[in-house]
């Protein structure tokens, strides 16, 4: 699958060579495609906020004590 961040950068790409180009008709198809990049890069962001995972909750060994469990990694716990 491919990245928002693989997705900006085409565009920019996309961009550089439309500078670059001479012909008029070509430079504005590469600036679409620039464009079209971009908004794809804005879908896979949509999609990966409205997609992830949802928190589950657990039955801890504890009696009537839940804990949440996700599938996104805790930051490490310092000790002070």
């Amino acid at each position: 699958m491919v990245t928002p961040a693989e997705c900006r950068e085409r565009a920019a790409e996309c961009r550089q060579m439309a500078e670059r180009e001479q012909d008029f008709r070509r430079q504005n198809i590469l600036l679409d495609i620039g464009r079209t990049w971009t908004r794809l890069a804005l879908e896979a962001e949509q999609w990966t906020q409205t997609n992830r995972p949802p928190l589950r909750l657990k039955k801890a060994p504890s009696k009537d004590r839940l804990t949440v469990i996700s599938s996104i990694p805790s930051p490490p716990l310092v000790a002070g």
